[in-house]
């Protein structure tokens, strides 16, 4: 939306409340709000879609009305709950460790984020915490031990780097980043 109008932004906006998407269905489900607000938006005599915004002006409800801006003041709490998480990570992103944004913001973050059920494998650093848990007890130090009697100069290089890394930010914030990573149901799979 960042090049829309502000014609077809609120339009977007108000199709997003009232139509949702097929997981997550309508923010606005108040009393069949939505579903009276989607029956007016299609003219069928002349097969024509009328706008939601023209509609909420022009024959929505009073009832619909109250609703929406009920939910669009829930909208704008949420997305300036957004906004704050994104600031605290581009802060993060800017102090001394750029390189722990990622983890900062989680620790930091000014709400509960949500961490997926399962362990997210693409993150090579949720690998790596997996291998430091299940392979060596929870130790980053028989992690690099392993590693300086196992691994290739290039892994010791590149993997004992980022190891010191995940190491020293568990050192410096008091934290296990398995507690940032993981939910208590993939601690409990491990």
């Amino acid at each position: 939306m960042r090049n829309a109008t502000p014609t077809q932004s609120v339009e977007k906006l108000l199709r997003a409340l009232f139509e949702g998407t097929a997981s997550d269905g309508p923010w606005v489900a108040h009393n069949g709000i939505a579903w009276e607000m989607e029956e007016l938006a299609y003219h069928e005599p002349l097969d024509m879609l009328v706008p939601y915004q023209y509609l909420l002006l022009t024959l929505a409800s009073d009832e619909a009305r109250a609703a929406t801006r009920q939910t669009a003041q829930a909208v704008r709490a949420a997305a300036d709950r957004l906004l704050a998480l994104l600031e605290t990570y581009e802060q993060a992103a800017a102090g001394e460790h750029p390189e722990w944004a990622k983890f900062i913001a989680l620790l930091e973050a000014p709400f509960p984020v949500e961490i997926p059920p399962n362990c997210d494998t693409r993150d090579p650093d949720v690998i790596a915490v997996m291998l430091r848990d299940t392979r060596f007890e929870g130790s980053w130090e028989k992690n690099l031990e392993w590693m300086t009697l196992c691994g290739s100069g290039e892994q010791q290089r590149l993997d004992g780097t980022r190891i010191r890394q995940l190491a020293a930010f568990e050192e410096a914030y008091g934290v296990n980043l398995a507690d940032l990573l993981f939910s208590e149901q993939a601690k409990g799979e491990r």
